[in-house]
């Protein structure tokens, strides 16, 4: 009953400000799918404006252990974005009482149930492409914590992904190393200083690996680096030759959070100085 009325709880507060913020959520539809015998459910946001003689990006957004996708909605401002930049934003739901993802090194009952969740991710894609009016070489998956490690996975597994983006995410661990991806992904990556639970320098519970050792691997370890810094983020850039930059973001005194959304505003008081939303679209859209 506690946990319960504390769910009950947060989803008020990020609906007030949701409302404060004008973040968009309304017209969402909810739509399922069956994947081997699992019944599996996604929401779908489409653009204001939204007309099937044009084609659309399409943005996957996956939230994290025992999150749900309205409330990633809430918290991210996606579906805002997704009306003023005009593309396509689907959240899908993870499986188990807490959802998440089999992310294979990570976590929750998807993991412990071995739940293909790239055929089900695989699956979807395709659906949407005939249901909507989806541009093929504009599919992007956004992740957060757990959801940022299937984004990982997507990334390396399937061919249709062309970039993602991982807020408080890692690609691997010590006990379950991951491979570069063949091909080029545009990459782009958050996490927060002081994140205690996928720690930025790796360890915790799962063994996680750390966010460098995680992108020096991804990356194949051939790159130039650069570094920016300034009060709000330390910025590292891998530079690749005829492939696009894989971009780091090092959040200053921020925890397991999306950076700007609406958790964040709630945790720190103020409104955050980045906002992770507008700097991935930014980044994969081009």
């Amino acid at each position: 009953m506690i946990i319960f009325t504390a769910i009950i709880f947060s989803l008020l507060l990020l609906l007030i400000f949701a409302m404060l913020f004008e973040r968009s959520f309304f017209g969402t539809k909810t739509y399922s799918l069956k994947i081997d015998d699992l019944e599996r459910t996604y929401n779908v946001h489409l653009p204001k404006g939204y007309g099937v003689g044009n084609k659309y990006p399409l943005v996957i957004v996956l939230h994290g252990l025992s999150d749900n996708p309205t409330l990633v909605e809430l918290n991210s401002g996606m579906s805002k974005k997704a009306d003023q930049e005009k593309f396509i934003a689907l959240y899908p739901k993870g499986t188990g009482k807490s959802p998440s993802w089999n992310a294979q090194f990570c976590c929750g009952e998807a993991q412990k149930n071995k739940v293909d969740d790239v055929k089900f991710i695989d699956s979807l894609v395709k659906t949407a492409i005939l249901d909507f009016a989806v541009d093929k070489n504009r599919i992007f998956v956004v992740g957060f914590s757990n959801g940022g490690m299937m984004a990982y996975r997507l990334a390396a597994e399937l061919s249709n992904i062309k970039g993602v983006g991982i807020i408080a995410g890692t690609a691997g661990s010590k006990r379950d190393m991951p491979s570069a991806p063949k091909r080029d992904v545009a990459t782009i990556v958050f996490h927060g200083e002081n994140d205690k639970s996928v720690p930025l320098r790796g360890g915790g519970e799962f063994s996680f690996l750390s966010v460098d050792l995680s992108l020096d691997i991804w990356t194949g370890g051939k790159y130039d680096k650069t570094i920016e810094e300034n009060e709000s983020f330390t910025k590292t850039i891998y530079k690749r030759e005829n492939k696009r930059d894989v971009v780091s973001y090092v959040v200053k005194g921020r925890s397991h959070v999306w950076f700007g959304g609406l958790q964040d505003y709630i945790y720190s008081l103020k409104r955050p100085n980045i906002f992770a939303t507008d700097i991935i679209w930014n980044f994969l859209k081009p």
